[in-house]
């Protein structure tokens, strides 16, 4: 995942679990709502800012700019979980589970 090699060089392997952990649950939200959202080509160029600042070892642009991402993502999710689009969304199928 593009955010976890962001988060690789820490030392807090407790802080890395609750990261990992969150992101995954983040990644299947997204990944079911995210077209809806309008935030595929957004999402995209900000990550390509993030590599390009992290290969420069800019690390506290780097740092200003992922803040800024997270806070852009936490808005549009709020803003889209209040909006109709939210409201009168299909459930995404899953696949049935056949007996064993």
């Amino acid at each position: 995942m593009f955010h976890l090699s962001l988060y690789a060089k820490t030392h807090n392997k407790r802080l890395m679990r609750l990261v990992e952990e969150g992101l995954n649950e983040e990644e299947r939200f997204l990944r079911f709502n995210l077209s809806a959202m309008g935030l595929g080509k957004l999402s995209q160029d900000d990550h390509w800012q993030l590599l390009r600042l992290a290969e420069q070892k800019a690390v506290e642009p780097c740092v200003e700019a992922l803040q800024y991402h997270l806070n852009r993502g936490v808005q549009a999710v709020t803003q889209y979980l209040n909006s109709n689009k939210a409201i009168n969304a299909k459930p995404a199928r899953t696949a049935k589970k056949t007996p064993a």
